[in-house]
């Protein structure tokens, strides 16, 4: 009888954690969707701040200002291949030497200009990335808690299950008792 009592005073317990349980496991299930999405994010950050280059920037940079001083100094690069495209210059006059120089130093800085608006651009959507991520980051929330209360609501059911299983034991053990001494 005791036990019955037992078993009553700790069902509406048992229920209780039972439904805290279920409601634990889908906070958990939107916590973990949550999480997979924020990943995601920092995936695509990471991939944005590897696509600025600033080694590109530099290197067009480069080739800008030796085409510059090639240019500003005639006489003595006329006498050396194109390093742009290898084309030997020493035959051709001080003008077409420079309007050939000129033809590269444009394209080079049209490259330029290309990569430094390319760059702007990776950088305001690293910069929008990162801001996405400190948000979802904020809103995202330590589950320590949750986990915590769903052991606990998982101890109280299987603290009730083992009341239950013993309650049907001694019901058990009694009928054959009584069967006995009949």
């Amino acid at each position: 009888m005791a036990n019955e009592m037992k078993i009553l005073d700790s069902r509406a317990m048992y229920e209780t954690a039972k439904n805290r349980s279920l409601e634990i496991q889908a906070e958990l299930g939107a916590h973990k969707e949550k999480t997979a999405k924020l990943e995601e994010v920092k995936r695509k950050e990471r991939a944005a701040e590897i696509a600025i280059d600033p080694e590109n920037l530099k290197r067009l940079a480069r080739v800008v200002k030796q085409l510059e001083e090639q240019i500003a100094n005639p006489e003595a690069e006329i006498k050396k291949p194109c390093p742009e495209c290898g084309t030997i210059l020493q035959t051709s006059s001080l003008e077409e030497f420079l309007a050939h120089k000129n033809k590269h130093l444009e394209s080079a800085k049209q490259a330029l200009d290309e990569a430094k608006t390319a760059t702007k651009e990776r950088i305001a959507y690293w910069k929008k990335c990162k801001e996405v991520v400190a948000h979802m980051e904020s809103k995202i929330v330590d589950v320590s808690e949750l986990i915590a209360q769903s052991n606990y609501c998982q101890e109280t059911i299987a603290s009730f299950d083992a009341l239950h299983k013993e309650n049907k034991r001694l019901e058990a053990d009694l009928k054959a008792i009584y069967r006995d001494w009949e």
